[in-house]
This record gives structure tokens, C-alpha cells and sequence, in this order.
């Protein structure tokens, strides 16, 4: 947990360091870098870890009862969004920093600090099962019905297509066989996870320089309202029902209330970025709860 707080404090310094010294040039390297990571990086470590993936019988009864607290958690943003007169990138951004969390790079590691790493496999489960199909579908399309890229209903309809290389990779990770995924293939993967939480963050910088310097945004980010809700509904909403469902109706994994509980993902910059949500309550979404979650992680590490 340690080294990955220290990699995201030093990428963001560097890439706000970036944007102080090249302002004319820092935003245009963000959105390469966050397009490079969204069409270059993640296709293929989505494609050689899915097709490799066996869905079983055990993935059935709590994953399902995530999925529909996870719905819940969407129709509870948007209901809370609608009651604070937000402009359509500002309502996008707060249902997507809402809903997907940070369940890879952050939640591997704070299940393993927590629980031991005999239960990487359990929180790896509700990354696939779980945040994967919620970014294909569910963010995604908020991204295209709610972003600034396209205006009539026919133009979002397109957009959510040619915008999403993931749903692609994912249809085809699906349909190829195990055989199309060798070891070495996913033993590569892993070295180029490791490149986006760095590069995620180094965008995050980016952002939040170029936002203070026009007096929209200071570090940490102001916690306006839009800010404290998403964070909040992000943090305790979908875990507290999974808590009080595994206490009263059917057992659920230690590792998928921890899972729910991870700090908006740095995903949601990429979809920011790709289809013009607002990009400053996206960051201080990301800011917040992972600062929040960081410190708990360190806490249970050191005591």
C-alpha cells in the first residue's frame, strides 16, 4: 500500500509540475496520455486476462446481489444529481465518480494489507464481474448521453460506439478461446497495469494545475457539494447495503464490501477526457476518496 500512495503523490506532483511549467502544452499531453491509455494500454489487458476468465457457479449469489445494489447506487446519483441543479457534464461526472471505483489498482492491494493475499482472487472476481461491465455499460453510456462530444440523441447513440474501444475487446475476449491467452500474454499485462495508475495520476496532476491556475480548482480540491455528495454516495452507500445484507439475508465476501468501498477510479478521468463530462468534479472526486481510503490503507498496514 505504501509504494502505490507514493506512486500516485509522485505522479500527481509531477504532472502538476508539468502543467506549471508547460501551460500551452500540459492539457494537449493529458488528453494523449488518457487516449493512449483508453486505445493503447487497457485493450489489451482487458482482452488476455478476460478470454482467460472461468465463469462459475460461484460467482452467482452475492455478485448478483452487488449488481443490484450497484444498480441502486445509480438511480440514488442521479436522483441526488437531479436536486442540485447540475449542468449535463456535471450530472455525468457525479453518477460515474458515484459508481465506478478504483477496484484494481487500489483494491488489490488494500484486500491483500487487509485480508491477506489468499483473497486477491475474491476481489479480482468483483473487478470483472462487477466494475468491468459497469464501465462498458453503464459509465460509458452516461459518458455518451451526458458528455459535450455530441448534442442529438443519434450523434450520443454513435458516439457511445466509436468512443468505446473496451466494448469491442470485451465482445472478443469473450467469444475467443483460453488458447488465444497464453501465460506469458498475461504475465505482460500485469507490467502494463502497473504503467496506468502512474500515468492516471500524472493526468490528474495535469488537471488540477490547469484548473487552479484559472482559479477553478486548488489542492486538495475544494469539497464543494457536488464533490462531498458523489463522495459520500461513493463510499459508504454500496458498502453499507452490502454490510447489512451479509448481517441479515446471505453472506456476503469481506473482500466485496472492501471492493465497494475503493475511491472513485481514475477511470473515470479517461471517460471524462473521452466524451466531455466535467472534468473538475471528476478530480476532486478522485482526490477526496482516494486521500480518505489511502489513509485508511496505511493505517491498517502500520497498526
Amino acid at each position: 500500500m505504501i509504494w502505490i500512495v507514493l506512486t500516485m503523490i509522485a505522479s500527481g506532483s509531477l504532472g502538476a509540475f508539468f502543467a506549471h511549467r508547460k501551460p500551452d502544452t500540459s492539457e494537449r499531453f493529458a488528453k494523449r496520455l488518457m487516449d493512449f491509455v483508453l486505445w493503447v494500454i487497457i485493450p489489451p489487458v482487458l482482452f488476455f486476462n478476460l478470454a482467460a476468465y472461468e465463469f462459475t457457479a460461484e460467482t452467482g449469489g452475492a455478485l448478483a446481489i452487488v449488481w443490484v445494489g450497484n444498480l441502486l447506487l445509480v438511480a440514488v446519483a442521479f436522483a441526488v444529481a437531479g436536486r442540485m441543479n447540475l449542468t449535463r457534464p456535471q450530472v455525468g461526472a457525479f453518477v460515474c465518480c458515484a459508481v465506478m471505483g478504483n477496484t484494481a489498482y487500489l483494491g488489490y492491494a488494500f484486500n491483500a494489507a487487509a485480508l491477506g493475499t489468499d483473497q486477491l482472487d475474491t476481489a479480482i472476481i468483483y473487478d470483472i464481474v462487477v466494475m468491468l461491465p459497469s464501465l462498458l455499460f453503464i459509465a460509458f453510456s452516461i459518458g455518451a448521453a451526458y458528455g459535450t462530444h455530441a448534442d442529438t440523441v443519434r450523434d450520443r447513440f454513435k458516439s457511445y460506439f466509436t468512443r468505446n474501444p473496451l466494448l469491442f475487446t470485451a465482445a472478443l475476449a469473450l467469444i475467443a478461446p483460453s488458447s488465444l491467452s497464453p501465460e506469458w500474454a498475461r504475465e505482460m499485462t500485469h507490467y502494463l497495469v502497473y504503467a496506468i495508475l502512474p500515468a492516471g495520476f500524472f493526468a490528474v496532476g495535469i488537471v488540477v494545475r490547469r484548473e487552479s491556475e484559472l482559479d477553478k480548482l486548488s489542492f486538495p480540491p475544494p469539497l464543494t457539494r457536488p464533490v462531498a455528495a458523489a463522495s459520500i454516495l461513493k463510499l459508504t452507500f454500496l458498502p453499507a447495503t452490502l454490510l447489512l445484507v451479509g448481517k441479515w439475508i446471505f453472506d456476503i465476501p469481506t473482500a466485496y464490501v472492501l471492493q465497494a468501498m475503493m475511491p472513485t477510479g481514475v477511470n473515470n478521468l479517461l471517460l471524462a477526457n473521452n466524451y466531455g463530462l466535467d472534468r473538475k468534479l471528476t478530480a476532486g472526486s478522485i482526490i477526496w476518496t482516494t486521500m480518505v481510503v489511502a489513509l485508511v490503507g496505511l493505517a491498517i498496514e502500520l497498526f
